[in-house]
């Protein structure tokens, strides 16, 4: 904000961290805290006549139960238990050793099953799962996030 009433460029890029999401769940009050003040900002940019986009790279859901155990759905061991051991493999793209940010847990899997799953039962079954909240096919998958479809499970 103050960059903008000292120096008026034609085109200001901002870019934020992404902690305050991955460390508190959406709606809790450290969490609507940050969203209020990130508010109280645009609304300064806004007076100013910026031109305002803003975006995101993924959406948030809570990592952990309010005892503090893990909001987790092992599709691995689903899968195990559907097809027998490590006849399937789930992949998990969105992974970080930095546990205090991401938790080190991913939200998105890709799963290979092998030849002759039926890939539509299994898919059903996934979406029962309590905790799961989409489940596409590879084409599907695919073409919704703009992936190479040669590459996903």
């Amino acid at each position: 904000v103050q960059l903008l009433k000292e120096f008026r460029p034609d085109v200001m890029y901002l870019t934020t961290t992404d902690y305050v999401q991955h460390k508190y769940a959406p709606g809790v009050p450290q969490a609507n805290a940050f969203y209020e003040m990130f508010d109280k900002y645009l609304v300064e940019l806004d007076a100013q006549g910026a031109a305002i986009v803003v975006t995101a790279d993924h959406g948030m859901k809570p990592k952990h139960h309010a005892d503090g155990s893990p909001n987790v759905v092992y599709v691995q061991d689903l899968l195990d238990e559907w097809l027998g051991k490590d006849a399937a493999r789930v992949i998990l793209p969105i992974t970080d050793p930095y546990v205090v940010h991401h938790g080190a847990l991913g939200s998105f899997a890709t799963a290979y099953l092998p030849k002759g799953a039926d890939r539509e039962a299994i898919m059903a079954k996934l979406r029962k799962v309590e905790g799961i909240i989409l489940v596409l096919g590879r084409e599907e998958g695919s073409a919704r996030f703009e992936l190479p479809e040669d590459r996903m499970g």
